[in-house]
C-alpha cells in the first residue's frame, strides 16, 4: 500500500484533519500497511525539532499527572473523599489526645527512676574449704571459686558494669 507522508503530516500538524481522518483509518486498520505506517510516523517524529517548548510549560507538573493517572489506571492511588478525610481528621485528633498521657507517663516513670533508684540487692557465693565451685551469673558469664573464697554480685544488673 502506498501511503502518502504529505496526509500524514497534514493530519498531525492538525491543519484540515477532517478530510484526512478516513484515510489515515484505513491505513491503521490496514496490518498490510503497519510497517510503511511506521516508518513515515518516524520521519514525521525525526523532523520535530528538539527546542521547541510549549508555553506554559511545566515539566513536574505534567510528570505528576502522568504518575497519577498510571496509579489510578492501577488501582493503587484513589482520591481521598471529604468522609475519609473526615474519618482520618477525628483519628488523628484521638491520637494526639492519647500521645500527651502516654508521654507524661514515660516521662514520670523515667525520672522516678532515676530520681529514686532501686535498692540493689546482692547475691552471695561461698565455697567451702578443699572444694571448688562453679556458678553461673545473672549476665550469662560463669566462673570457678577456689575453696574458702565467697563472691557477692547484684541480682540485677545496672549499666554497663
Amino acid at each position: 500500500m502506498n501511503i502518502d507522508y504529505q496526509i500524514i503530516k497534514r493530519y498531525l500538524d492538525s491543519k484540515d484533519p477532517g478530510k484526512d481522518k478516513s484515510m489515515i483509518m484505513s491505513w491503521f486498520l490496514n496490518l498490510q500497511s503497519e510497517k510503511e505506517l511506521r516508518n513515515k510516523s518516524q520521519r514525521y517524529w525525526d523532523e520535530i525539532p528538539e527546542e521547541i517548548v510549549p508555553e506554559n510549560y511545566n515539566e513536574s507538573v505534567i510528570l505528576g499527572n502522568i504518575y497519577r493517572e498510571i496509579k489510578l489506571g492501577e488501582g493503587q492511588f484513589r482520591p481521598v473523599s471529604s468522609k475519609s478525610r473526615r474519618i482520618l481528621n477525628y483519628l488523628s485528633k484521638i491520637a494526639a489526645i492519647l500521645f500527651i498521657p502516654l508521654l507524661m507517663h514515660s516521662l514520670i516513670v523515667n525520672l522516678s527512676e532515676s530520681v529514686f533508684p532501686e535498692k540493689a540487692t546482692y547475691t552471695e557465693i561461698y565455697s567451702p574449704l578443699g572444694a571448688r565451685t562453679i556458678f553461673y551469673l545473672p549476665d550469662g558469664s560463669s566462673g570457678f571459686l577456689k575453696g574458702g573464697s565467697y563472691l557477692k554480685f547484684p541480682e540485677r544488673f545496672v549499666g554497663k558494669n
